[in-house]
Parts: structure tokens; sequence; C-alpha cells
């Protein structure tokens, strides 16, 4: 069911995209050079609507030796904007350190003396 939705956004968004792409060149025919043909409007379009399907790949975080990294996830993928506390009291004093995971989930703690670690 969820692949079902997605197909179904992503054909709404490409035949928007289209429309008002296809709108705007002809509204605006007589300021902009484009050719009375549309051969050469349809694969700019189809062009469009294939980079807009692409995502491009995320590389993945650099870990250390002594950071803790990794990608925070839910049911619906990675998840942006995360807060990822790591903890511990194996240290002189309590040591905490946050980071908010990026647009692609991705979270990086660096730089953490030896010892063990709550995160959540």
């Amino acid at each position: 069911m969820k692949s079902n939705t997605s197909l179904q956004s992503l054909i709404s968004f490409f035949s928007a995209s289209v429309n008002f792409l296809w709108n705007r060149c002809f509204e605006n025919r007589r300021r902009i050079a484009i050719p009375e043909s549309p051969g050469l409007v349809v694969p700019v379009l189809l062009f469009a609507g294939l980079m807009a399907c692409t995502t491009p790949e995320v590389e993945p975080v650099q870990i250390g030796e002594n950071d803790l990294g990794g990608v925070v996830a839910g049911a619906d993928g990675p998840e942006a904007g995360v807060w990822v506390i790591a903890e511990t009291t194996d240290l002189p004093t309590r040591f905490a350190k946050i980071v908010v995971t990026d647009d692609h989930g991705r979270y990086l703690i660096p730089d953490l003396p030896d010892a063990n670690y709550q995160v959540w």
C-alpha cells in the first residue's frame, strides 16, 4: 500500500510539473525564444521529470576510532533533525555529547573519551 501511495504522489508531482512548465512556455513564447514545434519541449520535460525522480547517493558516515556514528531511521526511512545523545558515567564526572541527525538521518559523535556509552 505504501508504494502505491508513493507512486501516486510521484505521478501527481510529475503531472503538475509538466503542466506548469508547459503552460509557462506557452505564456512566455513571445518573450523568450521557444521553438514552435514541441520537438524540443517534450525531451526537456522528460529529462526534468527523470531528474526529479532520482535521488542523489548519500556518502556513508566516516567513523573514526574514538567516534560513534550511524543512521536514525523510522518506519518511513531516515529521520532528519533527531537528537542523538551519548552519555557515560564511567569517567570521573558524568559525560554527555549531543548531536542532531542531518537530512539523511546520519549522525556522528566525534572524539569521545574511552568509556562505555548509552546512546539514545
